[in-house]
Parts: C-alpha cells; structure tokens; sequence
C-alpha cells in the first residue's frame, strides 16, 4: 500500500490487482447518499408528526458529521413530503402485523426516489413516542418527532440501515446484574453486540444505572475491566455531541453502501 496526501493505491501482490482510493472529507466525500424525509399522518390526516424541514435538516447535519469519516455525505432537499399512512404511523417493527404491507410500500418509495426514506411517524398510540429504528434488510429508516437534545437518533439508526448492530449485546439495570450475568458462567464475549460484524468494538455492557453518570467510563465485570462504548454511535449511552465510529465500523458500512 503506497500512501499519499489525497489517498492510497494498493496492489495484491498475488493478483496483481491494482485499486486506487480517494482519501474522503466533509468536502469531497465518496458516496453522496439523497435522504427523502416523509411527515407521517394516519389515512385521515389525524396524529401527524410534530417536525418541521429545520428538524429533518438537523439531523441530517450531525449524521454527516459523524459519516464524514467514511466518506459519507447524505444529501436533503429540505422537502418534508405528507405521508397519510396509518399503519407507517403505528410502525414499532418486524413484529407488527402489518410490517410486510408497510414495508413493502416504504420499499416501493425508496425505489422511486433512489433514496433512502426517513419516516417521521407519530405513533403507535395516542401519545407521540421517541427513538426509531431500521436494519439493513429495507429501505427505509422509521423516525419519530424532532428532538434537539436527541440528534444522535438519526445518526444511530441510519447506522443500522447499512449494516452496523448495536456495541452491546445485553443491557442490564445495574453493575451487579452484569456482574452476576458473568459469573453465571456467560461469556463476557456476549456483551459485544456487534461481534459477528465488527471485531474493534469491544464489550459493551450498557447499565442503564450508570447510563446519565458520564464521569464513569469503565467497570470492573468479575474481575475484568470493561470499557464503556460512551463515545460510540451506535452504543445506547449519552454522547454528548461526540459521537464517532470505528475504523471497524467505517469498513462496514462502506460495504453496505457498496452493496
């Protein structure tokens, strides 16, 4: 691998094959990925999403803050377009009865746009909820309302859209639930989440007791110390505007792009 200021080129010395990598920034990204954003109603107009464009646009900025490093730059038009969709609007997950017309027609518009569709929905319920989620088997990514001290949501989920799992594998109320998951004779391996995908992450055992407790960044979990993922995007914990991933995580995710 020969490294210069503007990227690399690699040759396999047994294939001979030669590959030439423009070095990515904020500036000058690799991939430029369009996001259509969708205000989502019920089939009335009734429960519609409380956001607005600046919202969308938020978001967006602080996803391309973090991709920056992968080359990554997501592109939006400032359109919020209506959707009135009453099962969108009551989407929680694969679980829900109705998951395969619901995705099937958020795939369908995905297809359209060459874009990847963010869903803003207000429900289920009669209460808005928070946080959202999506996987890298469709094309969408499901967003509740806009929250200003929660930007690292849109960044979290668009994580899992191409391909990154959660860095914990369980999470546990306290210190000593882990400890006592541990010493039941459970690998401490199963705390790391994304293990299967990503081999620089390591264990994380989110403990929602410590989650707002930012001064503590590692525990002891039977006489190991284990770091806490505080700084990793797709952890659960508080990043606090500092939000990254690893070169691991990069690499997938570029794959998944690739894809």
């Amino acid at each position: 691998i020969a490294l210069f200021q503007g990227g690399k080129i690699e040759v396999n010395t047994q294939t001979l094959q030669v590959s030439v990598e423009k070095a990515p920034s904020a500036a000058a990204p690799n991939y430029e990925i369009p996001i259509a954003a969708y205000r989502v109603s019920d089939d009335d107009g009734g429960r519609p999403c409380s956001i607005g464009a600046d919202g969308v646009r938020q978001w967006v900025d602080e996803a391309n803050r973090i991709y920056a490093a992968a080359g990554i730059q997501f592109t939006y038009d400032g359109d919020l377009t209506e959707l009135h969709d009453t099962e969108v609007n009551n989407l929680t997950g694969e679980s829900d009865p109705w998951w395969p017309s619901a995705r099937d027609r958020l795939n369908s518009i995905a297809a359209a746009r060459r874009s990847v569709v963010v869903v803003f929905r207000f429900g289920p319920g009669t209460s808005s909820i928070g946080g959202g989620f999506s996987w890298w088997t469709y094309d969408f990514v499901a967003m509740s309302f806009f929250d200003p001290n929660a930007l690292r949501v849109l960044p979290h989920e668009l994580g899992h859209h191409f391909g990154l799992a959660h860095t914990h594998g369980r999470a546990f109320k306290t210190v000593r639930d882990a400890v006592d998951y541990v010493l039941s004779g459970q690998p401490i391996q199963n705390l790391d989440g994304d293990l299967t995908w990503v081999d620089d992450t390591p264990p994380d055992p989110y403990i929602l007791a410590l989650h707002d407790v930012t001064s503590v960044d590692a525990v002891q979990v039977a006489g190991q110390a284990l770091s806490l993922s505080r700084k990793n995007i797709m952890s659960y914990w508080i990043h606090g505007g500092m939000g990254q991933l690893t070169h691991g995580q990069i690499d997938r995710v570029r794959q998944l792009v690739l894809e």
